[in-house]
């Protein structure tokens, strides 16, 4: 539910929504969530001083803290 929902808003935001790719690597009960989008598109995904992808962590933290979860966000290079 989590991927979906980060997938989601990434493709809202970005210029080129087909080269979004969200994986979900899970290890010990916890989950990394990575986010790779095209070159051109990461400051519109990161905002101005990281606002965007702040608020997206801070909306995956509450989502991950109800259903008793370990998630991280995180944008892959």
């Amino acid at each position: 539910m989590i991927k979906e929902l980060i997938s989601s808003f990434v493709r809202k935001l970005v210029d080129k929504p087909d080269a979004v790719v969200v994986t979900e690597i899970a290890a010990d009960g916890k989950y990394l969530i990575q986010v790779c989008v095209a070159p051109h598109d990461l400051g519109k995904v990161i905002g101005s001083e990281g606002r965007t992808f702040r608020a997206l962590r801070a909306v995956v933290g509450l989502l991950s803290k109800h259903s008793h979860t370990d998630v991280v966000v995180d944008i892959a290079e």
